[in-house]
């Protein structure tokens, strides 16, 4: 795969990514208001040309950036926060179309950044049960879907930091990097090894408490993919 379709490919939003980006645009906008409700899945799928699991993918993304409230029985509702909330402004800025190569190389420094801080607190936070896990996660060779795998894996990183705060951004990061980033990332030759590789090094340095050689590691790490993609 070359440069321009390897950039082609980063530039390019799902369906369902561009649903939910056009339904934060109208609430935006004030065209929809919170506190209403949306209409039903069928309906949506007719308004926007889609088949309803494309509308049910986008109504799950707007549902973990805490846009939607989706109450059983009763339909789905803007939330009250959703122009206020972390999320939305991180998948706002991560789902954008017409990225320039400067505009990715910030996408991916932000990202290297709160990952990399998440490495740091694992390191300090880390117990002895979580240690195992990240052990025995670090061992599993995928068979297929590299990118869930390895989204999987940073998500459990962010979860032995135990800070909610920067579990929130990761969870939005990693819903455009598992379709755009990633799936690009390990479409390369060789890259699967050396993200495996990096993996293990990673877990070495948070199940042994070394906080300041955790946050090197994951920030190279991501640095690594960008080089690589670009």
């Amino acid at each position: 795969m070359d440069e321009a379709s390897v950039f082609k490919q980063l530039n390019k939003r799902t369906l369902a990514e561009d649903i939910a980006s056009q339904i934060q645009g109208l609430i935006l906008d004030g065209r929809i208001k919170p506190s209403e409700q949306l209409p039903g899945e069928y309906e949506l799928a007719e308004q926007f040309g889609v088949n309803r699991s494309t509308v049910r993918e986008a109504l799950s993304i707007l549902k973990t950036l805490r846009v939607i409230d989706i109450r059983k029985g009763e339909g789905t509702f803007i939330n009250e926060t959703e122009k206020s909330s972390i999320e939305s402004v991180v998948f706002q800025s991560l789902s954008e179309d017409g990225l320039d190569m400067e505009s990715f190389h910030d996408v991916v420094e932000a990202v290297a950044c709160i990952e990399a801080a998440a490495a740091k607190l694992a390191a300090q936070r880390v117990t002895d049960s979580e240690a195992q896990e990240l052990k025995a996660y670090v061992e599993i060779m995928p068979e297929q879907d590299y990118a869930s795998w390895d989204r999987d894996f940073h998500l459990l990183v962010g979860k032995v930091a135990k800070s909610s705060i920067l579990m929130r951004i990761a969870n939005t990061n990693w819903i455009i990097l598992v379709t755009k980033y990633s799936a690009a990332l390990f479409d390369k030759p060789g890259a699967l090894s050396t993200a495996i590789s990096q993996h293990r090094e990673i877990v070495d340095a948070i199940t042994g408490n070394q906080p300041q050689e955790a946050f090197s590691l994951m920030e190279s790490h991501f640095l690594w993919a960008w080089h690589t993609l670009s």
